[in-house]
């Protein structure tokens, strides 16, 4: 009988184990935001009043990186310009920074004060970039506002660029009570057309733009007009009440679809299971589950090591083999068109 009980243990007591290696790789660090390096396996992350860290190595080793960024600064959002990479920007509560030299020092947009939660290039024109509710259109050395919707600038815009085509830009609010409402621009940010609510992040295919992936609290939609009609995508995906989810495509293979289901357990804490589908989301599969046990603030794929995805918490950084996936194709500049995070064995 003793057998039993132990097999009892062991099949009802005593957690599954995990599908997928996970590894911690950094401690106790509140996390933000993720941006990887469009031509090096160069990771950043940015944090809450801990500044900016680099990784040439999955996070094994970090160097501190944000010389002239004010020492409690919220880094909300890091942007490289992919034909420049020593050119960056960085969002914060405190404006927006600039760096010419990969990151070793940076210095304010003496025009931005106002909270910057995110910054992007130009997929065409590098020297277009959107910060927020603002715009250059030279490299960064003047900026002017464009004419978001007065209730998302107000709150506060997050914004997605389309990573292969200039000027299609999409914006959500940030803060507030109300469901979340997106927009779209096809001319750089002149004008808006609302198309779709309820979706607070989208993931964008980087071969095929005009399918996006919006994460919400009903599950994850799908689009396969630029946003125009929306369809649930939920299959063999489990959706507790009160829970949220998240989105993010593989840079290599755009079929490959990753959607994170999250519960709260009070305060940061969280359970979020992760799920994959190898059909561009008509069908999912558990993956594994977020060892972290808090709520995922970021998370990316290196389109150079797109063997591994790091997730960033309010408690640190995790790093986990992903199962291997077959190249879509050899497209390097449409990799680099990619914002999310990959590495070579050996680097």
């Amino acid at each position: 009988m003793k057998w039993m009980s132990l097999l009892f243990l062991i099949i009802f007591i005593m957690p599954p184990a995990s599908a997928l290696k996970w590894k911690q790789i950094m401690l106790n660090c509140p996390i933000e935001c993720i941006a990887m390096h469009p031509t090096k396996p160069i990771i950043f992350i940015g944090t809450i009043n801990h500044g900016i860290y680099k990784t040439t190595d999955r996070g094994k080793t970090w160097s501190r990186t944000d010389n002239g960024i004010h020492q409690l600064a919220w880094i909300y959002s890091i942007a490289i310009n992919p034909k420049d990479p020593n050119q960056m920007f960085v969002g914060t509560e405190l404006g927006l920074y600039k760096s010419t030299d990969g990151g070793e020092s940076w210095t304010p947009v003496k025009e931005i004060r106002r909270t910057i939660f995110s910054v992007h290039f130009d997929a065409v024109n590098p020297k277009i970039i959107y910060a927020g509710p603002y715009k250059s259109t030279d490299g960064g050395k003047s900026w002017k506002e464009m004419n978001i919707p007065p209730k998302i600038k107000r709150k506060g815009p997050l914004l997605f660029v389309d990573p292969r085509r200039s000027g299609i830009l999409y914006v959500r609010r940030v803060i507030g009570l109300e469901p979340p409402e997106l927009y779209k621009s096809t001319d750089g940010g002149e004008s808006w057309r609302k198309i779709g609510e309820g979706i607070f992040h989208i993931s964008i295919d980087p071969f095929h733009p005009d399918i996006l992936y919006g994460a919400s609290w009903q599950g994850i939609y799908k689009s396969t007009d630029g946003g125009e009609s929306w369809k649930l995508i939920r299959k063999g995906m489990e959706l507790p009440p009160g829970a949220w989810t998240d989105v993010l495509v593989n840079p290599i293979n755009p079929n490959v679809i990753y959607g994170m289901v999250s519960k709260s357990l009070g305060g940061i804490n969280a359970v979020t299971n992760i799920y994959i589908s190898d059909n561009g989301g008509e069908e999912w599969r558990f993956l594994d589950e977020f060892p972290g046990g808090k709520s995922i603030r970021c998370y990316g794929i290196h389109p150079l090591d797109p063997d591994y995805l790091y997730i960033g918490t309010r408690k640190g950084a995790w790093r986990c083999k992903l199962p291997s996936v077959k190249p879509y194709s050899v497209d390097i500049e449409g990799k680099r068109l990619v914002t999310w995070g990959r590495i070579k064995e050996g680097w």
